[in-house]
């Protein structure tokens, strides 16, 4: 069965891991898939796997901490593919490091991929899909946000961050929806 059939995903970080894996199990639902990674050469090879099982892609390159290319990214998602129905908040790097040898930059570098990147991205998407009154946004994050690991003080804390994230984007889009949609009643 093709569950996602005239769907479209986005899922970052999907040229390897986890990510691909999410990628591959859309297009086999029938889901159109926007690809996406910082190589853009690996992203195309993805899109021709993608595309093999009947389903449109797009590959494009984007890194999650840079607003311009995300905004590209989801435009990318409705010019060429005519909607945003999912998207996957999935890219993500670890710097593991000592706390008490870690730099700022190993710091901000997990924080901006991980985090900063998830809200960026959320935000974009959530504007699409507050016009289209449809949507659904995964973040994904690890148990280390839960547990918190000793050599992954940074990792750990944009993980347990993209908990309050979601809960919190959720209620807030949530809320938007509500509104729209009783000012909508009001006016029948």
């Amino acid at each position: 069965m093709r569950l996602l059939e005239n769907r479209v995903a986005v899922v970052t970080g999907s040229t390897r891991g986890i990510g691909l894996a999410i990628a591959h199990t859309f297009a086999d639902h029938g889901a159109s898939v926007v690809i996406t990674g910082t190589n853009l050469e690996k992203a195309k090879s993805v899109k021709t796997d993608i595309e093999a099982k009947g389903v449109r892609a797009v590959a494009v390159q984007v890194d999650v901490r840079d607003p311009a290319q995300i905004r590209q990214m989801i435009e990318t998602a409705v010019s060429e593919l005519g909607s945003l129905d999912i998207l996957v908040n999935n890219a993500g790097i670890a710097v593991d490091v000592p706390l008490e040898e870690m730099k700022l930059e190993d710091w901000k570098a997990v924080i901006d991929t991980n985090l900063t990147g998830y809200f960026l991205c959320t935000q974009a998407a959530g504007a699409v899909m507050l016009k289209q009154q449809r949507g659904v946004i995964v973040n994904l994050s690890s148990i280390s946000g839960k547990v918190g690991y000793a050599g992954q003080v940074n990792y750990s804390a944009a993980k347990a961050g993209i908990v309050g994230l979601t809960k919190a984007s959720a209620k807030a889009l949530a809320e938007k929806i509500k509104k729209k949609k009783k000012k909508e009643r009001r006016k029948k």
